[in-house]
């Protein structure tokens, strides 16, 4: 015959090892479905038009709209009109300072940067993410266009799409 004291014995064990089960698959599923957000991001130029006269410099912010989403890595490659305007300096801003790669060629017209961000507190909505400077080389138009650039954000396990990209369009004045 089961006694009151087994019954009450038994009814703990069931519950111990409903409440072990129970913390055993909350604790493993914790963050393997990541917050789906919506939308997309943007890179800007800032300016993103100007006339310089040859042999000048100026700065380009480069600036990513970053949505809801808290952007915790950049892999981005410029192409510019390496006829016209030549890359003097890049520099990460503070969010974005832990450079990886900072490759500048100005004989192939291109640049890229790959870039983590160095702060840990979430940031959305518009980041900056560092100072292109330019020297104007020879008269014309040019361009500065992103190429695919790729961005990570925090709880997200793809890249985030971009669209909308600012082109750089940058007069210089002056002839030969």
């Amino acid at each position: 015959m089961i006694t009151r004291k087994t019954l009450i014995f038994l009814g703990l064990i069931i519950v111990l090892i409903v409440i072990g089960v129970g913390s055993y698959f909350s604790f493993f599923n914790k963050g393997t479905k990541p917050v789906q957000q919506q939308g997309q991001v943007a890179f800007l130029l800032s300016p993103a038009e100007t006339t310089k006269s040859i042999g000048e410099s100026f700065d380009v912010e480069v600036s990513i709209d970053g949505n809801d989403y808290d952007v915790s890595g950049i892999d981005m490659t410029l192409t510019f009109d390496k006829d016209k305007l030549e890359l003097a300096n890049y520099k990460g801003s503070e969010t974005f300072s832990d450079i990886l790669v900072n490759k500048p060629n100005n004989q192939a017209g291109t640049f890229r940067v790959v870039t983590t961000k160095s702060l840990s507190n979430r940031e959305t909505g518009l980041i900056k993410v560092g100072t292109l400077t330019f020297k104007a080389r020879a008269a014309g138009m040019g361009e500065v266009l992103f190429q695919n650039p790729l961005v990570t954000a925090s709880g997200q396990d793809a890249y985030i799409p971009t669209s909308n990209n600012t082109t750089g369009k940058y007069e210089v004045k002056g002839g030969p």
